[in-house]
């Protein structure tokens, strides 16, 4: 975490149509899993199993502790978690669009 600043950075250029104006809510928690050669396939997670995998993303754990695990217990006890598993990036857009619709 310390080289963080070390990591070449792009610039992004979006049209304005592309940006939301205001917060967007979170529908669900995906944790996409590159598996070279497989199909597209969802795994759901347990409400547990997800926040532990959250909170071992948490790169400021250490500045936030247990209220960073307060919030993602929260967070995990409202959302369905899943991970992704998929070998082609359109078969696995395909099938997150078909899942969670809104």
């Amino acid at each position: 975490s310390h080289r963080l600043g070390e990591l070449q950075k792009i610039t992004v250029n979006l049209n304005q149509g592309s940006l939301c104006q205001k917060p967007a809510r979170v529908a669900a928690i995906v944790f996409p899993i590159y598996d070279h050669g497989s199909s597209a396939r969802i795994e759901h997670q347990s409400p547990a199993n997800a926040a532990l995998q959250l909170l071992a993303c948490c790169m400021n754990y250490e500045k936030h502790s247990e209220v960073a695990v307060r919030y993602v217990c929260g967070l995990m006890g409202d959302l369905p978690a899943s991970r992704l598993y998929y070998g082609n990036g359109k078969s696995a857009a395909e099938l997150i669009g078909s899942i969670y619709k809104e």
